[in-house]
């Protein structure tokens, strides 16, 4: 078998031609292969216009073929991407909810111990009372530090080909990993999550990059959505590489 193109010698499974680049199942369904090579150009020079085509898709480079051929999948990816859908977020308040409420159940139960201490009339149980209240407010400082730094610096974004995942404060921390690596996708979610956290959950992302082999998205208001927009995007771009989709 011959490639129409370049008439380069060619496997009769091979879905693209190893020399340019051309994809042999669009040239069989347009027009049947050329069985033989092309004519010599005339003497002054000039071509036929049966014999330019060809000439011309010969000369085209197999890297260029590639890369019209990505701009198309670029192009097709784009248009059948949904009108709505998830593409940027990041940590929900609502996944501190036990923990503010741990927080208050403990405070009231110091606050009752320092009632109690200081009742007494002897000196060393009111130092105890002191130590309960400096104790509530390392409680508090704590809680409100983990609110800022999570729901204040944790960002994910979602684009058609790579996924960010952002934190940090003093020191800012972008992961970037790209869609077509992500292998698998598991949604989790505690019962604290489902019953005092008002349903929000984790998403964790399997990939095949060293970097980054697992990523936990924490904290997501949405988690069966986001879950769903990143199976479509993985899948959308193994499809537009010719990869298998798992």
């Amino acid at each position: 078998m011959k490639c129409p193109a370049c008439q380069n010698e060619v496997n009769v499974d091979s879905v693209y031609c190893p020399k340019c680049g051309e994809k042999l199942e669009q040239a069989a369904e347009g027009a049947p292969a050329a069985t033989s090579p092309p004519q010599p150009a005339a003497e002054d020079g000039g071509q036929s216009g049966s014999q330019q085509p060809a000439g011309e898709a010969a000369q085209q480079t197999a890297s260029e073929r590639i890369m019209e051929r990505a701009r198309e999948g670029g192009a097709q990816t784009a248009g059948d991407a949904p009108a709505a859908g998830w593409s940027k977020g990041g940590y929900s308040p609502k996944a501190l909810n036990f923990r503010f409420l741990a927080t208050c159940l403990v405070t009231a139960a110091l606050l009752a111990v320092v009632v109690w201490l200081w009742w007494g009339e002897s000196g060393w149980w009111k130092w105890a009372g002191y130590a309960s209240i400096a104790t509530i407010a390392a409680l508090w400082i704590w809680y409100l530090c983990v609110r800022i730094y999570r729901v204040g610096t944790i960002k994910y974004e979602l684009t058609a080909h790579q996924f960010y995942h952002e934190e940090g404060i003093f020191r800012r921390v972008r992961d970037v990993i790209e869609v077509i690596d992500i292998d698998d996708l598991k949604l989790e979610r505690t019962l604290w999550d489902r019953v005092i956290n008002g349903g929000v959950g984790t998403v964790v992302v399997q990939s095949a990059d060293p970097s980054d082999p697992q990523l936990r998205l924490v904290g997501l208001a949405n988690p069966d959505e986001v879950f769903q927009a990143l199976d479509n995007a993985r899948r959308k771009e193994r499809v537009a590489r010719g990869l298998k989709s798992v």
